[in-house]
């Protein structure tokens, strides 16, 4: 029996070819070559070329055993710092402001502000730099969700300026503070830890809306001025204030006691509101005197309880 003649069909394979992305290599750029508004390469500090003056991001790695000058040229510019750096001469904000993502944005060493001049934090983050405030200088709690930044600063503030907290997030100031000059809340909370962590100034500004928070039972000393509605949260511990309280309207909030303790001066807030807790005051003017008349207390939810004698 004759079988059908064999008929040889060429075989198709399907060979699937998978080509791998190309992945940028970060280069080295010196510090005065580093591009706006955004360097992806990784810069380099030198003894000799140590400055960044363009507002600009910087994503690369900043290395090198030189310090970081920050030099902007408008007030308003800014320096971003977004990744974990590793530079180790220590930072200088000659102008303008400096934004990090994080504490290790900073590199090692310690942080100075000159006058004038911004630390930003753009993220929940613990700093344990040493910071020198040369002159009046702020450090601000922003970025993308600036109320749910908790910043906590471990080191010491130290110099002859005065410390402004700006941004909308918490800074929590957990050292003893030696910084000369006054102490001021324009936006958002600065918490303490210790009546030292408010440094050597003899006052404290509250503006509108801005808190003055204790985290441990406080005695501060200080004079404090209110303007608008500035709060003093008392986070449920127990604490005092012994110096002058002048300005606006003092609002108490949190849980725990608020005393409000000067036998030989009299406070001259126009209101006090009780919002949460305890207020403790020892003799009626401690709730303000203005033109001979005590000012008007409001309690909204809390305890009024003078102990006057």
């Amino acid at each position: 029996m004759r079988r059908p003649p064999f008929t040889a069909r060429p075989l198709a394979l399907a060979v699937a070819l998978t080509v791998a992305p190309i992945t940028a290599i970060a280069a080295d750029v010196a510090a005065s070559a580093v591009a706006s508004p955004q360097e992806a390469n990784n810069v380099v500090l030198t003894n000799t070329d140590n400055t960044i003056s363009v507002a600009t991001e910087v994503t690369g790695v900043v290395s090198g055993q030189s310090a970081l000058n920050v030099n902007q040229a408008q007030p308003t510019d800014a320096l971003v710092l977004t990744n974990n750096n590793t530079y180790t001469g220590g930072t200088v904000v000659q102008a303008g402001t400096l934004k990090i993502k994080r504490a290790s944005s900073l590199g090692n060493g310690d942080v100075e502000l000159a006058v004038n001049t911004t630390l930003e934090t753009q993220s929940s983050t613990t700093l344990t730099q040493n910071i020198d405030l040369l002159g009046d200088a702020t450090i601000s709690t922003g970025g993308t969700n600036a109320l749910e930044n908790i910043t906590q600063i471990t080191s010491s503030i130290n110099g002859a300026g005065s410390l402004t907290k700006e941004g909308a997030g918490t800074l929590s100031l957990t050292a003893d503070n030696g910084y000369m000059g006054d102490t001021t809340i324009e936006k958002g909370t600065l918490a303490i830890s210790r009546a030292g962590s408010l440094g050597s100034g003899s006052k404290v500004n509250i503006a509108d809306g801005a808190v003055l928070k204790t985290n441990q039972d406080v005695t501060i000393q200080k004079d404090i001025k209110t303007t608008g509605t500035g709060k003093i949260d008392t986070g449920g511990k127990n604490s005092t204030v012994e110096g002058q309280i002048t300005g606006d309207i003092l609002e108490k909030t949190g849980s725990g006691s608020l005393t409000l303790s000067n036998p030989n001066i009299n406070n001259s807030q126009t209101k006090t509101v009780i919002n949460g807790g305890i207020l403790i005051v020892y003799k009626e003017a401690d709730l303000g005197v203005v033109n001979g008349v005590v000012s008007d207390i409001e309690i909204k939810k809390a305890h009024y309880k003078p102990l006057i004698i």
